[in-house]
């Protein structure tokens, strides 16, 4: 019994070993295959890193060893691929497919860029693929369908085209799927509604999908997380999207939606982050959105949207992030927003929110960030908005706020930025400020802060400070230079006065702006510690002594500007060797001597140096003579300047040429008075007043001769300009829509002629009647100021001529031969469709642009109609006259014309608001073929905003307003210049874009639907702000 039990137990052992050694063996030939297939994989890899290094042929070498590779527990199946961020090209190869048993695969992060290989869907054991952040690109190949095990689907960020996989939608343990930052085009299929419960996660974002947003996704009720956006869908969101009732986070932002927001979204009471920015949708937002209160993050910025912020928003109150930017909102915020305690970030600015902010604000919540900029809000500001501690931007720009700044904020130490300027904010700066240890960003400009400057400003981090066009009054603080941060400080308009403390330790300073200001005593002459200065204005102030010369040596010095002061002394040398300089001016100073004549000064205009009557050689006309100059060791505020000394044998040149000289004046001088007599004293008088001014030798009767101010080389003289100003060359005349008691009607302010040089030149000569001696200086100081400007949509002055005896002035500028916009809508000459229009609205937006926002100061054009938008010989628009209306309404009174911003009748004054009106009313001629004002006397306007207001209410079309006879019509560009025209002639000035603005609108290709013009027809629009 027992021998036989023996028996039966040898026979099972060696059965069990005998299985164990076939096991084995078997899966000793499974390794091997897998080892063959690995070793075949990499052999298409390129391993710059040489990570694979481990992947070895020897038959010792295991590859469950390898680096990457993981086995099952018994090593006989490679189950998981593991080849993320090792830099690997080359290709995948065929050969993956022998590892069968896999069941994650990870090739995530390397750059390889050829077509995905169809052997990896023959992996059907695999739960995990990840091919993310790579460059595969054409089309994601068939037989995906086959992984009925696959969970997660993961490929970002990779190149792939054509259409996205129906057949996704087949594998029901789905729970992952990524196909965002590709190249997928198509719609997105309605089988994607299809996806089992078990799905999660869909991305789809950043690729070329267009079509609809299918409505079958609204079925997808297990769906936590959905991002679609940055596509280009048509149409708007499905109110079936509401019944994803487990979703948490969507984002649809960037994706050409239209439409109204579903008010079935706020069904979605799981939602904590919604992200739909970016996008044309218009409307109201719906008060159910108020329902989720799960909310966390929501932003509609840069829409369309319109009316008031609900007061359902109250009721969020997990809510972190508001965002309603860039949208067309109007009404008060809220008070309950203040109440809400996670608000973080509110972001509201550019729209035409009103009233005040809520008092509370900040008093609640830990407030981070808050942006309010561009609105309409008044009022003080909340007391509290740091009482958080945690503020560390508040911008608040462009409102009409008011009162004094909250003395919390002074002891704000979380603060950064601080951008409060253009409002109406009185009283001092709090103390303090300046020793706010974070704050880096402060912009206090266009206020009424008065008081003077902290002695602790700025602080160690600053780097940018404005404080211009305040009444501040005082003096900058003694160590107002020890900040090693500051980059730049402007304070132009402030009413500092005294002398600029010393350059202690300016070691960041690149901008110094103190124009317009008091400032008396000497330049320091140690701003050469600022030896990262770029540019410096100290124009119109009350600066005395000698420019330094250490100003010169600042190596990373381009731009100069003293101008308007009492300088003394030589002009350095030091400057001949200031190879960065590119713009300089020291007009109306009390300087004398020579001119630099080296580098930017061999190209400089005269006008930079205008008003300093002993200044001679360079670029001006005036020769130093037989002149030497003496340094002066004890000069104050430097050693080393120039004084000039006549040589005696000079003195006695000089002498006996004076007596020459009067001589041949006295015998020619009474000739010439005899003739004159003779001919009649009246002959002149007459002349002039039929636009004629001059006689054959170039000057009136006893008159003093011209003199010519040029702003650049010139190939003639200002006796070509003379003769050629003749009664027969006259191309135009005007009042330039003023009027003064002094003349009559028959008595033009301005005269234009076409001046032909004898070099054969054409340029355009306008004669400037002004009446007043004194004014005459001061519109020579603002014409030489304009000499410097350029840009190919303004008509660039060459110079002026005018001659101390006479009040005239000639102004000299580029001759355009194609006209002015006048010419074309009243003539209607040559072609003037719809692309010749859109290029002269672009011009003159580009044009004003440039005088509002590039020049420095800022340049007013003060007369935007047709007749002053010139047309070179490539059809481009010039901006002509600009500044002109300046000079001249000292003199007269401005009368209102058909272009002119309504409230000019009780302000009498020009700024950029009243230009960008003007160009609106420009606008709406171009587009309608109109006059700016009809035969009933009602301004083109008025009739196009009641017009829009009739289409919106009778639901008919925006182009019916369009000129009839304007071809070649562009309806999305068309709807886009309509809303344009609407923004710019708003009624009330701060409800008009900047021109900026208006270019940043032009240049955007994001289409404006029937739905955006029939909103905003009827209502005041938007505008956008750069940041």
């Amino acid at each position: 019994m027992g021998s036989r039990f023996c028996s039966v137990c040898s026979v099972a052992i060696m059965i069990v070993v005998i299985i164990g050694l076939e096991q084995n063996v078997a899966g000793k030939d499974k390794m091997a295959e897998q080892r063959k297939a690995l070793l075949a994989l990499k052999a298409g890899f390129v391993d710059s890193s040489v990570r694979l290094q481990d992947w070895s042929e020897a038959e010792n070498s295991s590859p469950c060893s390898w680096t990457g590779v993981s086995c099952d527990p018994g090593l006989s199946k490679v189950v998981a691929l593991d080849l993320s961020n090792m830099n690997l090209t080359g290709n995948v190869s065929e050969s993956i497919q022998g590892l069968r048993h896999l069941l994650e695969l990870n090739i995530s992060r390397n750059l390889f860029s050829d077509v995905l290989p169809a052997a990896v869907f023959n992996l059907t054991e695999i739960r995990t693929l990840d091919i993310s952040h790579n460059d595969f690109n054409g089309d994601l190949p068939r037989g995906i369908s086959k992984l009925k095990n696959l969970v997660i689907f993961n490929a970002f960020s990779n190149s792939f085209s054509g259409p996205l996989p129906v057949e996704l939608a087949e594998l029901r343990l789905l729970e992952e799927v990524n196909l965002a930052g590709s190249y997928f085009e198509g719609s997105i299929p309605a089988e994607y509604g299809d996806f089992s419960s078990n799905l999660k996660f869909l991305h789809l974002a950043g690729n070329s999908i267009t079509g609809p947003i299918p409505l079958e996704l609204g079925r997808l009720q297990s769906l936590r997380h959905m991002e679609i956006g940055y596509n280009s869908y048509s149409g708007g969101i499905p109110p079936e999207l509401g019944n994803m009732t487990e979703l948490e986070y969507l984002d649809i932002a960037g994706a050409n939606l239209s439409g109204v927001l579903p008010q079935e979204l706020g069904k979605l009471s799981k939602l904590n982050s919604m992200f739909i920015f970016r996008n044309n949708l218009s409307g109201f937002i719906p008060l159910q959105f108020g329902n989720m209160t799960s909310m966390q993050s929501l932003d509609l910025s840069d829409n369309l949207l319109s009316g008031p912020i609900p007061e359902t928003f109250t009721k969020l109150k997990n809510l972190s992030l508001l965002s309603l930017m860039y949208n067309s909102l109007s009404g008060t915020v809220p008070e309950g927003i203040a109440e809400l305690p996670n608000l973080e970030t509110l972001l509201i600015w550019n729209n035409y929110f009103s009233g005040k902010l809520p008092q509370h604000l900040g008093k609640y919540s830990n407030l981070m960030f808050l942006d309010v900029s561009t609105n309409n809000l008044t009022g003080p500001l909340p007391p509290d908005l740091c009482a958080g501690g945690e503020l560390f931007k508040l911008i608040l720009f462009s409102n009409r706020f008011s009162g004094e700044l909250p003395s919390g904020l002074a002891s704000c130490q979380s603060l950064w930025r601080l951008r409060i300027h253009n409002n109406a904010f009185t009283g001092p700066i709090p103390q303090g400020f300046g020793l706010l240890p974070n704050l880096t960003f402060v912009d206090l400009s266009m206020n009424n802060f008065t008081g003077g400057i902290d002695a602790g400003f700025p602080g160690k981090k600053l780097t940018y400070l404005n404080i211009s066009h305040n009444p501040l009054r005082g003096r900058l603080p003694a160590k107002f230079w020890s900040s090693p941060s500051l980059q730049t400080f402007s304070a132009s308009s402030a009413n500092l006065s005294g002398n600029m403390p010393p350059f202690i330790a300016c070691d960041s300073l690149s901008i110094l702006e103190l124009q317009d200001n008091s400032f008396s005593g000497s330049i320091p002459t140690n701003i050469m510690r600022c030896h990262k200065l770029k540019a410096v204005d100290l124009s119109h102030n009350e600066l005395t002594g000698l420019i330094p010369s250490q100003l010169a040596r600042i190596a990373a010095i381009n731009n100069i500007d003293l101008s308007h002061n009492s300088l003394a002394g030589t002009i350095p040398a030091d400057f001949n060797n200031c190879t960065s300089l590119r713009y300089f001016n020291v007009s109306f100073n009390d300087l004398s001597g020579p001119v630099p004549s080296e580098g930017i000064f061999r190209q400089i205009n005269a006008g930079a140096f205008t008003g300093n009557h002993f200044l001679c050689g360079g670029v001006l006309a005036t020769p130093c003579l037989n002149m030497t100059f003496y340094r002066t060791p004890g000069s104050p505020g430097d050693s080393n300047q120039m004084h000039a000394k006549a040589k005696p044998g000079a003195i006695v040149w000089v002498m006996g040429a004076g007596f020459a000289v009067c001589l041949f004046i006295v015998i020619v001088g009474g000739h010439c008075f005899y003739k004159r007599y003779k001919a009649g004293k009246y002959r002149y008088s007459a002349r002039e007043r039929q636009g004629e001014p001059y006689n054959e030798e170039g000057a009136g009767p006893g008159q003093a001769p011209w003199k010519m101010i040029s702003f650049g080389r010139l190939s003639f003289t200002v006796e070509d300009v003379l003769k050629a100003t003749k009664n027969s060359n006259i191309i135009g005349m005007g009042s330039s829509g003023l009027s003064t008691s002094g003349v009559t009607e028959s008595e033009p302010l301005s005269i234009v002629y076409k001046a032909q040089m004898l070099g054969g030149d054409v340029i355009a000569v306008k004669k400037l009647r002004i009446f007043n001696t004194k004014l005459k200086e001061t519109a020579m100081q603002e014409i030489n100021s304009l000499g410097n400007l350029r840009n190919k949509n303004i008509l660039r002055p060459l110079g002026f001529c005018y001659s101390n005896e006479n009040t005239s002035l000639l102004l000299l500028y580029e001759f355009m031969p194609n006209g002015n916009l006048g010419d074309l809508t009243n003539n209607r000459k040559g072609d003037f469709g719809w692309v010749s229009r859109y290029e002269i609205v672009e011009g003159m937006s580009h044009g004003l642009s440039y005088l509002h926002h590039d020049c420095n100061p800022v340049v007013v054009h003060g007369d935007v109609k047709p007749t002053n938008v010139l047309m070179d010989g490539h059809m481009e628009a010039r901006m002509a006259d600009f500044g002109l209306a300046k000079i001249m309404q000292r003199e007269a009174t401005m009368c209102s014309n058909a272009y002119t911003a309504p409230e000019y009748a009780s302000t009498q004054r020009f700024d950029e608001k009243t230009d960008i009106y003007s160009f609106g009313v420009i606008l709406w001629e171009l587009l309608t073929g109109r006059r700016p004002v009809d035969s009933n006397g009602i301004p083109i306007a008025d009739w196009a905003r009641s017009k829009c207001t009739e289409i919106h209410n009778t639901k008919g079309s925006v182009m019916d307003i369009l000129d009839k006879n304007m071809s070649s019509v562009k309806e999305q560009q068309a709807m886009l210049l309509l809303h344009v025209a609407l923004l710019c002639t708003n009624k009330h000035p701060s409800d008009r874009p900047s021109m900026k603005d208006v270019v940043n609108m032009l240049s955007e290709k994001k289409p404006l639907r029937q739905t955006v013009m029939d909103f905003h027809c009827s209502s005041q629009g938007s505008t956008s702000t750069s940041k």
